[in-house]
């Protein structure tokens, strides 16, 4: 268990030098990579067994080899392409999985997410608005293909045990 987290400690603080905001930027990015990781290696398989669907399974772990990727960026130093990758990555990941899982999944919550993490990706405030720019198109696509469907949903029974719905008590 010492040696997982003495490994997960050294991934966190991964190129993180210089000043102190900029080893904070770094580390929180490392930090919610770890996590993405962490969370496409778990939730994709398992949704596969599950339901069968191939296409979660294909985007979490392409999700999950470009994350590691921002990690190996920033350990090279070169934040500022990995701050601008894990934010399109990002941005692409919650088009693809909404497209694919539909309006259930309520993406347009990620947005919000979206939004905040370009403000603390990046001090300049033209990249700032550039990366508000970028959400906006994202969330435009995502109420596009809602509307006309161009990626359609992939079909998932509520039998299969995958509920969207929420806790039963909100049912």
């Amino acid at each position: 268990m010492h040696k997982l987290k003495a490994l997960s400690r050294t991934i966190v603080q991964a190129g993180a030098y210089g000043p102190l905001p900029e080893r904070y930027t770094v580390i929180g990015v490392n930090l919610m990579s770890l996590a993405i990781i962490a969370i496409n290696l778990t939730v994709g398989p398992v949704f596969y067994l599950v339901t069968r669907r191939w296409p979660v399974l294909a985007g979490s772990m392409t999700e999950a080899l470009f994350i590691a990727g921002i990690i190996l960026l920033n350990a090279r130093r070169l934040h500022y392409a990995a701050n601008l990758l894990f934010f399109l990555i990002l941005n692409w990941a919650t088009l693809y999985f909404a497209s694919i899982l539909g309006k259930d999944v309520n993406a347009q919550l990620m947005i919000i997410w979206l939004l905040g993490l370009s403000l603390f990706l990046f001090n300049d405030l033209r990249i700032q608005i550039s990366c508000i720019a970028i959400t906006g198109i994202t969330l435009f696509f995502l109420e596009l293909n809602y509307k006309k469907g161009f990626i359609p949903a992939l079909p998932l029974k509520r039998t299969s045990g995958i509920s969207c719905d929420g806790p039963p008590i909100l049912r």
